[in-house]
C-alpha cells in the first residue's frame, strides 16, 4: 500500500452493518524533489551502485540523519547499530562507511560524509533534502490551514504529507533499542497524523475515505483509542446507531486486549454519546 505503514492485522468485521471494509484509500500525491528518504525505507537519489540496501548501512545512515548534520562520536554509533557490539564492529563502522562515502561521490546528491579521526562520522545535508523535514512543514502547513477553517485545503495538504510515506520506518533498519526508539517516533507522527487527517475528512463529510483511512491506521497499531472513536463517528453515520454501538463493543475488545487497560477517554467519550443520542 504505498504511501502508508504496512498493516499488521484483520480487524474484526461488524455483521449486518454496511461496508468497513479495509481497502486502499485515496490520496493527494506530493511528488518530493527531496533526494534523503526515510520515511519508510531509507534510499538516497537515484543511485546504481547502492549499499544502504544493505541493513547496516542503512542504519549508519540513519543513525547520521537523526543527529542533524552533527558528529556523531564511534562509541554512540556501536549502540546505534547493535546491543551488544561484536568485537569487530568498529572496523565494521569504517567499512561502511568506506562504501557509503564511495557511493555518494558517485550520487547527485549533495550529501556529504565527514569523517572525524578517530572520533566518529557526520553527514551534511540541506534541511530541504531530507523527506522527514518535508513531511513536518506539509503537516503544519495543514494544521495552520485547519486552524484559519480551510478544511478542504487542510485535508489535501495533509493527504500530501502522507503521501511521502513509502511503508513503516524501521522496519529496514537495525533492531536494536536505539533504533527502533527512532523509529517509532517517527512512525508516531504518521499515526497521529493520520487520525488528524481523518478528522478533517470527518468534517467535511469524507466519510469513505476516512473509514478506509482509519482501518489501515488501526490494522497498523490496533491501540489507537482516538483512532477507534473516530471509527465509531463514522460507522455512526455510515452503517446507524446500532452498528456504532457494535463497533464501540468490538473497540473495547481489541483496546483492552493490546494495552492491557480498560480506560480509553475517546472510545468511552463516544460510547456515551451513543447512548445519550448525541452527535459523536
Amino acid at each position: 500500500m504505498p504511501g502508508h505503514p504496512q498493516p499488521e492485522m484483520a480487524l474484526p468485521a461488524i455483521d449486518g452493518c454496511g461496508t468497513l471494509q479495509h481497502t486502499v484509500n485515496g490520496g493527494d500525491m506530493h511528488i518530493s524533489k527531496t533526494t534523503l528518504k526515510l520515511l519508510g525505507h531509507v534510499r538516497i537519489g537515484q543511485i546504481n551502485s547502492r549499499p544502504w540496501e544493505t541493513t547496516m548501512v542503512r542504519g549508519l545512515i540513519s543513525a547520521l540523519v537523526a543527529n542533524q548534520g552533527t558528529m556523531v562520536s564511534t562509541y554512540r554509533l556501536l549502540n546505534w547499530l547493535w546491543d551488544e557490539p561484536p568485537a569487530s564492529a568498529e572496523a565494521n563502522i569504517r567499512s561502511y562507511a568506506t562504501k557509503l562515502r564511495r557511493s555518494l561521490v558517485d550520487s547527485t546528491s549533495n550529501l556529504r560524509l565527514v569523517t572525524y579521526r578517530g572520533n566518529g562520522y557526520a553527514l551534511e545535508f540541506d534541511e530541504a533534502d531530507l523527506d522527514v523535514n518535508e513531511f513536518k512543514k506539509l503537516r503544519m502547513a495543514g494544521q495552520q490551514l485547519k486552524a484559519r477553517g480551510d478544511l478542504t485545503a487542510a485535508a489535501h495538504t495533509m493527504r500530501a504529507a502522507l503521501s511521502l510515506w513509502q511503508g513503516r520506518a524501521g522496519d529496514d533498519l537495525p533492531k536494536t533499542v536505539s533504533m527502533s526508539m527512532h523509529a517509532d517516533g517517527l512512525n508516531l507522527d504518521w499515526l497521529s497524523t493520520t487520525e488528524e487527517l481523518a478528522e478533517i475528512e470527518f468534517q467535511i463529510g469524507d466519510l469513505d475515505v476516512m473509514v478506509a483511512r482509519l482501518m489501515n491506521l488501526l490494522a497498523t497499531d490496533p491501540a489507537r483509542d482516538r483512532g477507534w472513536a473516530l471509527l465509531v463517528r463514522g460507522q455512526n453515520l455510515i452503517g446507524g446507531h446500532s452498528c456504532a454501538v457494535q463497533l464501540v463493543q468490538k473497540a473495547r475488545v481489541v483496546l483492552a486486549q493490546t494495552t492491557g487497560s480498560t480506560q480509553h477517554p475517546h472510545t468511552d467519550y463516544a460510547a456515551r454519546q451513543l447512548s445519550s443520542r448525541r452527535p459523536v
